[in-house]
């Protein structure tokens, strides 16, 4: 319990210093870029204190937000540390679809300005040479953990890749991965991770299934092979009820759950959900992080918040290029609908 006090009274200080509501209001009142841009080199340095343009402060903020990332596994040790780093291969697996996805199309500027540009150029051994094949690339990744989804593709190297069904098999390999670490724990620690763990399951769900009863009916025999087991609340018969009704049964039962803020003022969804949801997922993280004793759990919904605080960043920088200001940028930030955040 020590360890996670301490750890705990640090991830609090950080928030502090780099989170707290203040710092966003503070930058949502600039009223030109150049008044953002004065804000992100100022409170995250020294990643940007050399930034002029909108594409160099969202690089800097995401080299500040891995390096963070990796600091807090200096504080951690044992079981702890390895789940963490499991967490955190998320963002790992993202930038390889979009390098994947690069790599692709074979277009050497376009393939080097990603390699030269990304975080994880090393961890992933991304190749500068666009004709390297398929095969040749991923035999580099030959001992990252979530091979054995990447290996099919080696067998099809000369075949388009599905990028569909790559993102939701390496999205199944990571929540699997996480459901089964997340068993080994103890506790009210272990109720909490899962919970944490299933509720992100949950919205990818939720997500998946709008998506094709809106805009993809075609694909509506084929939507419960598309789902990730392991949800919080949906999961079983309620999962079921969902991938079976219209739309109306999916707002309905959303109307009556924690997760009634994915709908919007006359009880429907639109297409604010992608705002939506990270505002109820940002609520959940910040309850976590404001009430656990897990030294684990608060990290996690730790990266959770700074992972929103980035958004929120982007959206800003985004929003001013084209002449918003902070009252018309303010719907869009994700920690909106939490009142108590200090």
């Amino acid at each position: 319990m020590g360890s996670s006090n301490a750890l705990i009274t640090k991830l609090r200080g950080r928030y502090g210093q780099n989170l707290r509501r203040d710092l966003l209001d503070a930058i949502l009142a600039e009223d030109t870029l150049e008044g953002v841009l004065k804000h992100i080199r100022r409170e995250f340095a020294p990643e940007a204190e050399n930034v002029n343009t909108i594409e160099e402060a969202e690089l800097a903020l995401e080299r500040w937000q891995v390096r963070k990332n990796r600091e807090l596994l200096r504080f951690m040790s044992g079981g702890d540390r390895a789940f963490f780093a499991l967490f955190l291969q998320e963002m790992e697996i993202q930038e390889l679809l979009r390098f994947l996805r690069v790599f692709a199309r074979k277009n050497p500027s376009e393939q080097t300005a990603f390699v030269l540009h990304s975080l994880f150029e090393h961890r992933l051994k991304m190749p500068p040479d666009p004709q390297m094949s398929v095969r040749t690339y991923l035999e580099r990744l030959v001992r990252k953990p979530y091979f054995r989804i990447l290996e099919p593709l080696m067998q099809r190297s000369e075949e388009a890749i599905d990028f569909d069904t790559l993102d939701l098999n390496l999205n199944r390999w990571y929540f699997h991965t996480l459901r089964q670490e997340a068993k080994g724990l103890h506790g009210d620690e272990r109720k909490g991770v899962l919970a944490l763990v299933g509720s992100m399951i949950d919205f990818k769900n939720v997500n998946r299934i709008v998506h094709v009863k809106r805009f993809a009916r075609s694909e509506e025999p084929y939507l419960r092979l598309q789902m990730i087991e392991g949800g919080r609340l949906i999961q079983g018969p309620v999962l079921e009820r969902l991938l079976q009704g219209a739309t109306e049964t999916v707002e309905g039962y959303l109307a009556r759950s924690p997760y009634a803020g994915l709908l919007n003022e006359e009880g429907h969804l639109d297409a604010f959900l992608p705002i939506r949801e990270q505002q109820v997922r940002y609520r959940l993280a910040w309850r976590f992080f404001r009430r656990t004793e897990s030294g684990l759990l608060a990290a996690l919904s730790y990266a959770s918040l700074q992972q929103y605080r980035m958004n929120d960043l982007r959206r800003i920088l985004e929003g001013r290029a084209i002449g918003m200001d902070g009252t018309s940028l303010w719907p869009y930030m994700t920690e909106q609908m939490t009142k108590e955040r200090g």
